[in-house]
């Protein structure tokens, strides 16, 4: 399966904050991307779900393959990578349990992880499921 998301993924330390006592809340931020990847993945739930009727939970073992293509990637001028764009690892988590929410199984299919980043004039990602044979 393969799904196009056709806007910036939103890193964990975007998503959440930490307060002062110590607990950790969702951003403004993070409750903006809740809608617009909660809209997308609306707008795409049927295929998710016939993709998840389709597996075999006793025996399917899942490769995740995220290709995030950030306009961040550089800083303004070009002549060097942004520290800000963000960890690579960090968009992986909220948008893995968002989307394994709408297909309708547990993510502990997956088992191999593959994320890639990408310089690119416009913010979006290209996201791969596929059953693997080990």
């Amino acid at each position: 399966m393969r799904i196009i998301i056709p806007f910036k993924l939103l890193s964990y330390n975007q998503y959440y904050r930490n307060t002062k006592s110590g607990h950790r809340v969702k951003t403004g931020a993070g409750l903006a991307y809740d809608e617009e990847l909660g809209l997308f993945l609306e707008d795409n739930a049927d295929a998710l779900k016939s993709y998840g009727r389709n597996l075999d939970l006793s025996k399917d073992i899942l490769e995740f393959k995220i290709q995030n293509y950030n306009a961040d990637y550089y800083i303004k001028d070009g002549s060097r990578l942004n520290q800000k764009s963000g960890d690579i690892d960090n968009y992986v988590k909220v948008l893995q349990d968002k989307l394994f929410k709408v297909i309708g199984v547990d993510d502990f299919l997956i088992k191999r992880l593959i994320v890639e980043e990408y310089p690119s004039d416009t913010d979006y990602a290209i996201l791969e499921l596929s059953t693997i044979n080990v």
